[in-house]
């Protein structure tokens, strides 16, 4: 996982392991050590450990220690899948392991993505479909989110400039 901090506002992404790019940049050193070995069996032996749960329960402690949670995703599918896992990850903790964690659930969520819901995947889901699965809290609750249906191409941009008029 990639974090970087903003202003007091951490960003998450699983660009090292979920993307080409980003699988390309984690195999160099692998590659770099198996140079000059012979055949699959030494390229194999030079695997970078990996261990998701490790992203997950740093995440999760984050997530945990907040007082309140937001997320600002572009696009949809896994990456966005996987940083809504938290409130359901500590449900499945607290049940598995008899402990007593509040669930963190997302207050307010701001989402860009052209793909419509009819579709059934995964990227047009909504975030209040997501309330369903425990991850945010209900607008009846103060859960406030706004779903972009464009292409994020032509409408980051405009976000921006408007953020930063305000600030």
């Amino acid at each position: 996982m990639v974090c970087l901090a903003v202003r007091l506002v951490w960003a998450f992404t699983n660009l090292k392991f979920s993307t080409s790019i980003g699988r390309a940049w984690r195999s160099l050193p692998v590659i770099a050590k198996a140079r000059g070995a012979k055949g699959a069996d030494a390229l194999m032996a030079n695997v970078p450990s990996f261990n998701p749960f490790l992203d997950l329960t740093s995440y999760a402690k984050f997530a945990l220690s907040a007082k309140r949670l937001g997320i600002f995703t572009i696009g949809g599918g896994v990456p966005r899948n996987w940083a809504q896992e938290v409130g359901p990850f500590v449900d499945i903790t607290n049940h598995r392991l008899g402990l007593d964690l509040h669930t963190p659930r997302f207050q307010y969520g701001v989402r860009i993505c052209p793909e419509p819901t009819h579709w059934g995947g995964l990227s047009g889901c909504t975030y209040s479909e997501g309330v369903s699965w425990g991850k945010f809290v209900p607008e009846t609750e103060g859960g406030r989110f706004a779903e972009v249906y464009a292409d994020a191409t032509s409408v980051w941009p405009l976000l921006i400039k408007a953020v930063l008029e305000e600030m």
